[in-house]
């Protein structure tokens, strides 16, 4: 069975992707922040495998990685800082942003790369 990974999989585009992936036959790991979401998307589709994880905790992400077997990876987590005049914006809003869009989506697709390499995944 092919495995994807979503990171973003509560809501919108992330959602959509893991209840079409789950529904085309993939195992499914549903990566979120809300655990209420997670319990509801799990409801809804039963055979994914929801994880509350925040993207921008590294060793979080290290140690859930670590146990699992990725085919695909979708690294949709994503946020907007708040909108205004960027001289306003709150540098710490900023690093946030560039945290979970960003440094996320490399981490994980340097954790994952390797197992997929092997397996020619």
């Amino acid at each position: 069975m092919t495995t994807a990974f979503i990171t973003g999989a509560t809501s919108g585009i992330g959602r959509a992707i893991a209840v079409a992936l789950s529904d085309a036959g993939y195992d499914v790991y549903a990566v979120g922040r809300s655990q209420a979401a997670l319990k509801e998307l799990q409801a809804e589709r039963p055979g994914i495998v929801p994880i509350a994880v925040d993207v921008t905790d590294r060793e979080a992400l290290e140690s859930v990685v670590a146990d699992l077997t990725i085919d695909v990876l979708i690294n949709n987590a994503g946020i907007m800082p708040p909108l205004g005049n960027f001289a306003d914006m709150k540098i710490a809003d900023i690093d946030t942003a560039l945290e979970v869009n960003v440094s996320s989506a490399i981490l994980l697709t340097r954790l994952v790369v390797p197992q997929m390499r092997e397996r020619q995944s």
